[in-house]
């Protein structure tokens, strides 16, 4: 319901008429570089925008080792930073769901498996 005291403009009788003999179209998402809403959706037609800046992409900074060994069946294992920065990753999962979805154990020990592999290789 409007708010009292607010007042709606009516349709132009062609438009109105027009409107309801077509069926409505689904609008087509652009990926270009529109800088205004196509007619019909929110924002009644009124540029919300007339420019974008992107800066870039932001990478994170590079891993710092810490040093900590791996214990594995109860005995120290020393770690490459490349090796450590996997098991650290893992350790910060612990108290997530995740811990509790078998595709995403499986997915870690053989990508973990993997990163030791090459490092032993080398």
């Amino acid at each position: 319901p409007p708010k009292a005291g607010v007042k709606r403009k009516k349709p132009a009788p062609a438009a109105a008429a027009a409107a309801k003999k077509q069926p409505a179209k689904k609008q087509k998402t652009n990926s270009g570089s529109s800088t205004r809403p196509k007619s019909g959706s929110k924002g009644g037609g009124e540029p919300k925008w007339t420019t974008l800046v992107h800066s870039g992409v932001l990478f994170p900074p590079e891993y710092e080792p810490h040093g900590v060994k791996m214990l594995y069946d109860g005995k120290p294992v020393e770690l490459t930073p490349e090796q450590e920065e996997v098991a650290s990753m893992f350790a910060i999962m612990k108290e997530t769901d995740y811990m509790s979805k078998p595709t995403f154990l499986k997915n870690f020990w053989d990508g973990f498996k993997e990163v030791r592999q090459q490092q032993q290789q080398h």
